[in-house]
């Protein structure tokens, strides 16, 4: 018997979290039915937006879901949960939710990764883009293949974790390494954005389903 956070009752209007003791006949969990119930919860504009504002802004309604867009999730052989584009006329952003049922030891790695191939992605387009134009001027423009004025979009990740007890290993890629002997500063951090629904407060957020 397993004891998970698992079952999600959803409706157009309310998403209901409870815990209950599943057992299924091979004893393993059913995690593509937790994976395809809370993205979709996550892909809906209006929580989607009160989600960020609430982690980004302080709960200000900077991010509105009419300015969201849902982008291709795939990279490669990787599939985000949700990652939606926010686009107004100051700027654009890639903003991303990573759903966790347990803990993953490697989920800092992960959430780098990810966020490094959202980059690679650009760059690729960048220079598909000046390779099918022919439009770079100098040396320093052809040896990288992309323009001094070429931008990425940043993108922005948060790892939702729904276990009953705090996350209590790696929140971080630097937690991952063996060798501590090591100035921080000069070292590659990438620390997990990461809500924990045990000690979420959900009167932060105005979206009254979350």
């Amino acid at each position: 018997m397993n004891t998970v956070f698992l079952n999600k009752q959803f409706n157009d209007n309310r998403f209901i979290l409870c815990y209950r003791t599943l057992e299924d006949k091979d004893g393993i969990l059913p995690m593509n039915r937790f994976d395809t119930v809370s993205n979709r919860f996550w892909y809906d504009p209006a929580r989607f937006a009160s989600f960020m504002n609430a982690n980004l802004y302080a709960g200000k309604d900077i991010i509105q879901p009419g300015d969201l867009v849902s982008v291709d999730r795939r990279y490669d052989h990787y599939t985000r949960d949700v990652i939606m584009k926010w686009t107004t006329d100051k700027q654009e952003m890639y903003l991303a939710i990573e759903n966790q049922l347990v803990e993953d030891l490697t989920m800092p790695y992960r959430n780098a990764m990810y966020d490094m191939k959202s980059y690679e992605s650009q760059i690729r387009r960048l220079k598909r883009n000046h390779r099918e134009t022919r439009d770079l001027e100098d040396p320093l423009e052809t040896i990288s293949r992309i323009k001094k004025e070429d931008r990425l979009i940043p993108c922005i990740t948060f790892v939702i974790y729904y276990g009953q007890e705090e996350w209590k290993h790696h929140k971080s890629l630097k937690d991952m390494f063996g060798y501590k002997q090591i100035n921080d500063a000069n070292m590659l951090e990438s620390r997990m954005n990461l809500v924990q629904i045990c000690k979420d407060d959900p009167r932060r957020y105005r979206n009254r389903d979350i």
